[in-house]
Formats: C-alpha cells, sequence, structure tokens
C-alpha cells in the first residue's frame, strides 16, 4: 500500500495559536518513544477508541512528503487498516513551507 498524502495527529486539548515553533509530545508520545499517528480513514475509529472521553479534538495535518525517517506501520487487528506507528527524524528541508517536525521528544512546525 503506498504511503498515505497525510497523516493526522490527534489532539486532545487546542495546540497553540499561532503555532509555536515547537510543540511537546502528548503524554502517550513520550510514554511509547514515539509520535502516535493515523490515515484518515483511521481518525473516527481513533478518536472514538481513545478520545472517546473528550468533546472536542483537534487534528494537525501533517504532509507525509515532508516526514523524514522511521514511519512504521501497526496492522493491529480492529484498527482499520495499516496503522502508522510514529515518525522518529525530522522531514526533509523546504524552502518556504511549514513542516512538523519531530525532534528531541518534540513535535515542531518551522517555516
Amino acid at each position: 500500500m503506498p504511503p498515505p498524502t497525510y497523516l493526522y495527529k490527534i489532539l486532545d486539548s487546542p495546540p497553540p495559536s499561532p503555532l509555536p515553533p515547537t510543540l511537546p509530545p502528548t503524554a502517550l508520545d513520550t510514554k511509547d518513544g514515539f509520535i502516535h499517528l493515523s490515515r484518515a480513514q483511521q481518525i473516527p475509529l481513533t478518536a472514538e477508541r481513545f478520545f472517546a472521553a473528550h468533546e472536542t479534538v483537534w487534528l494537525l495535518k501533517l504532509r507525509t512528503a515532508d516526514l523524514d525517517g522511521d514511519i512504521r506501520y501497526s496492522t493491529e487487528a480492529g484498527a482499520g487498516g495499516d496503522v502508522p506507528e510514529g515518525c522518529r527524524a525530522p522531514p526533509r528541508q523546504r524552502e518556504g513551507a511549514r513542516r512538523p517536525q519531530y525532534r528531541g521528544g518534540h513535535v515542531s512546525v518551522s517555516d
């Protein structure tokens, strides 16, 4: 299966606005040592499974082509297809684009 154009990070609290250069990882990301991401079709399942207690969730839309490093996919039964398990390296540098980064335990967005 080809990689999706976008992966999504679901948050249970709003990210700062405007987005700062660095966002701290969630408690679960820190515990597991990687950033949990979802494909578009997995968002409803992930939200229901892990965020059901929250009235509102926020999504960060991450362009997969901008991510470098180790993106692994889980084939856990009932997960709605291959589940991206995380990104461990910063994305390639692209001039003029805001892009998410994972650096030293933080998700970053840089100009």
